[in-house]
C-alpha cells in the first residue's frame, strides 16, 4: 500500500474524532435553586441552561454530572478533576484556582431569612453582630462579607440550607443569610412558611459568575466566546426566561408538604 493510500485511510479512521466537539465537566451547587440544585445524577437549574448554552456558542459540550455537596464541587475545580464552576461569587479563595468570566451570568440579592417573631429589623450589616448566623459549608457571599460575619458573629455550619432553616425554625440559630429566590423556595418546599420570612432589607446584591479551573488549559481559547454570549442584547431576556422556568418546574418537582403531588 503506498504512503499516500496509509495517510488518507489513516485521515478516513480519524475523521469522526475530528468533527467531534470537545466535551467539558461541569458542577454546581446543590442546593440552590431556581440558579442550580442536584436533581438525580445531575446538576440542573439556571446555571446550567446558560453554562450549556454558551459554551455550545463555543463550540463545547458540557456534561453536568453530580459529583458531590458544593464543597467537593469547589475542591474538584481546584484540582482539575472538574473544569467548569457553573455560578459562584467571586472572592481571593476561588480566584486562585479558577479564571473567572470578566462578565458576570447573573445578579443574586442575598437576604436575611429570620423567624417570623424576631424582634429585630435589618437596616445595616450592624444588626447582625453578636447574632448566631447559619451559613452552609462552602458558601461564600463576597470576601467582604465573608470577612464581616467571620468577626462579628457566631458562625453555625451545617451542609445543607434545609438544615439551617430547620435550625432557624427551632430558634437555634438567630438568621440565615442565602439568596432571596434560592431561600423562599427552600422555605416553601420545606413547609415552614408560617415561621420563617425574608427581610426586605438586602444584605447585598451579589454578581454570579461562571469560572473555569486553571488546570483545564484547553478550554482557555474557548472563553472570549463564552464571554461574547453573555454580552449579546438578548442574553438578558434569556436568562429571565430561565428563571422563570425553573421557578416553577422547582416547585412542581418540589412541592411543599402539604401540596398533593401531580
Amino acid at each position: 500500500m503506498s504512503c499516500v493510500r496509509v495517510a488518507l485511510l489513516f485521515v478516513l479512521l480519524q475523521w469522526p474524532a475530528l468533527r467531534a466537539e470537545p466535551v467539558a465537566t461541569a458542577c454546581g451547587h446543590h442546593d440552590y435553586a431556581p440558579w442550580n440544585w442536584q436533581q438525580g445524577g445531575r446538576i440542573v437549574g439556571t446555571c446550567a441552561d446558560i453554562v450549556q448554552r454558551a459554551f455550545a456558542s463555543a463550540g463545547v459540550t458540557v456534561r453536568f454530572d453530580y459529583v458531590g455537596p458544593w464543597p467537593r464541587c469547589q475542591a474538584l475545580v481546584a484540582a482539575g478533576r472538574v473544569d467548569i464552576n457553573i455560578c459562584a461569587f467571586r472572592n481571593a479563595e476561588r480566584e486562585a484556582y479558577s479564571q473567572f468570566i470578566p462578565l458576570a451570568m447573573g445578579n443574586n440579592e442575598v437576604a436575611a431569612f429570620v423567624r417570623r417573631d424576631a424582634g429585630w429589623a435589618l437596616q445595616s450589616w450592624d444588626d447582625l453582630k453578636g447574632r448566631r448566623v447559619g451559613l452552609v459549608n462552602g458558601v461564600s457571599m463576597g470576601g467582604e462579607l465573608d470577612q464581616f460575619l467571620q468577626q462579628h458573629t457566631t458562625i453555625d455550619r451545617t451542609n445543607d440550607f434545609s438544615a439551617s432553616l430547620r435550625k432557624l425554625a427551632l430558634g437555634r440559630v438567630d438568621v440565615v443569610p442565602f439568596g432571596r429566590e434560592a431561600g423562599k423556595l427552600a422555605v416553601a418546599h420545606l413547609g415552614l412558611g408560617e415561621q420563617l420570612r425574608d427581610l426586605p432589607t438586602p444584605l447585598l446584591h451579589g454578581q454570579l459568575y461562571i469560572s473555569v479551573s486553571k488546570q483545564s488549559h484547553w478550554l482557555l481559547p474557548y472563553l472570549p466566546a463564552v464571554q461574547h454570549y453573555l454580552a449579546a442584547p438578548s442574553y438578558p431576556r434569556q436568562l429571565q426566561d430561565s428563571l422563570s422556568w425553573q421557578h416553577r418546574y422547582y416547585l412542581q418537582a418540589n412541592p411543599p408538604p402539604s401540596a398533593p403531588r401531580p
